[in-house]
């Protein structure tokens, strides 16, 4: 193992040294280990946002560690305690931290039939064909320095294979932790492909979490997921995090839609000092069906981020974005989503809702829908709002005799179960409603970075 790994806590720039030692602890073919040296040299010409973007200049990316970490690679490692306060780790799943493997369970009756769920790492090894065919396919290794930078670094790898005609009836799950930092700046990067063939249907769940780190650690996180949608498929996807505050997360996800497909898409985000998702509709082929949906609550300085794009260049298309969020003490929020409809997508329908609950006066939020829209036989439409809570409902419930924290609290909850009830697995919907719960629990918690 290379110096860089055996001591964590020194900041480490990305190297071929680093890939190398990163392929080898995860014994991996060779090919995958040329692949990630393909990535580190586009990772090298590539540059990161400059923050005048429109898409990125309300990110504020000061302290976020883009060039100086360690990526920690312990020989043995165990689930965060928030991770497992979660209750998902039973069922068919495939549990890691920092890349370490915990626990893989698939239901025989379902690897019988031809599923797969294992590290990206092995199954690049036992089923290359099916790897090599779809790695990168969907997002490409040059997207962005970030993409890039995952492609080469990742440690939290997955594949998840859902053959022709397969209908995976219970939920699949994903559970990424990160341990806890030591002095210096923390990576991780993860890597998740999603194929569905024709006619198959799956739920996928990632949940990601780490406990709080001391007063002045920092960690930088990407994720790339891949999700490939075959031919009339039904295919959902959870990326749910509560990272501790002092991680700064991002991820990119891309879902390339085949003809008559049916997607689903939920983000759901707790944690984290700053967290930023880029989701991306690939609506290539007609008659497509597809819900992207968010649900975020947000405490101290926190920031939390949705960069959304429809894009739909064929026939007849649905598409619909529905994001919820509430924010409180200082926290901010951003959604910046655009409906792209080109000439080709005729007969689409694309939609957009953003809408932000703030509980305090220093609380904010900033929604901007975009359509860009050159077909003239469409229906679009688009809803942003920012505002406080209702007071009517406030005092409502106080006339029932509750008290008006826990009134506040009702009514952010109930804004936002339109949400969670869209979760396709009841122990997600549970998890997501005590940590709900949890975040607007108006006892203090003594500490002021966010995450809670």
């Amino acid at each position: 193992m290379s110096s860089a790994l055996a001591n964590p806590d020194a900041p480490t720039r990305p190297s071929p040294a680093l890939v190398e030692a990163i392929s080898k602890f995860l014994d991996e073919p060779t090919w995958l280990r040329d692949r990630r040296l393909e990535a580190l040299r586009a990772y090298e010409v590539l540059s990161w946002p400059s923050g005048h973007e429109e898409e990125w200049r309300r990110t504020p990316m000061d302290g976020v560690p883009l060039d100086g970490y360690a990526v920690h690679l312990p020989s043995a490692a165990g689930a965060p305690a928030r991770l497992a306060a979660l209750g998902l780790d039973s069922g068919s799943r495939v549990a890691q931290t920092d890349g370490v493997l915990l626990a893989r369970s698939l239901d025989p009756t379902l690897a019988a039939q031809g599923v797969i769920l294992a590290p990206l790492s092995q199954a690049a090894r036992e089923d290359e064909a099916l790897v090599r065919a779809y790695l990168h396919a969907t997002v490409p290794v040059t997207e962005s320095r970030f993409t890039a930078l995952s492609a080469a670094l990742w440690t939290q790898g997955l594949f998840c294979y859902v053959p022709k005609g397969v209908q995976v009836d219970v939920p699949l799950r994903h559970l990424i932790g990160k341990s806890a930092p030591g002095a210096g700046a923390q990576g991780l990067f993860g890597q998740t492909l999603l194929v569905a063939g024709e006619g198959a249907a799956v739920s996928l769940i990632e949940a990601a979490a780490s406990d709080d780190g001391p007063a002045g650690a920092s960690a930088f996180a990407h994720r790339t997921v891949e999700i490939a949608a075959g031919v009339n498929s039904d295919v959902r996807y959870v990326g749910l995090q509560h990272w501790g505050h002092d991680v700064n997360a991002f991820v990119t996800q891309r879902l390339r839609t085949a003809r008559d497909a049916r997607v689903l898409s939920a983000s759901v985000a707790f944690g984290g000092r700053l967290s930023r998702e880029r989701i991306v509709l690939d609506a290539a082929e007609d008659g497509i069906s597809a819900d992207l949906v968010g649900l975020f609550v947000g405490t101290g300085d926190q920031h939390i981020e949705y960069d959304t794009r429809q894009d739909h260049t064929a026939v007849g298309g649905r598409s619909d974005l529905q994001i919820k969020g509430a924010l409180d003490d200082r926290a901010s929020a951003v959604q910046y989503g655009v409906v792209a409809i080109s000439p080709e997508g005729q007969k689409t329908s694309g939609h957009q809702t953003m809408r932000n609950l703030l509980l305090s006066s220093g609380a904010g939020a900033d929604p901007i829908p975009v359509l860009e829209i050159e077909a003239d036989d469409v229906q679009c439409s688009h809803a942003a709002a920012v505002g406080p809570v209702d007071p009517d409902h406030i005092f409502y419930l106080q006339t029932r005799g509750i008290p008006p924290e826990e009134a506040e609290r009702m009514v952010v909850q109930g804004f936002l179960d339109v949400v969670t009830q869209r979760l396709p697995d009841e122990d997600l919907r549970h998890a997501v409603d005590e940590l709900v719960h949890e975040r607007l629990d108006p006892a203090p918690t003594g500490n002021d970075g966010g995450a809670s």
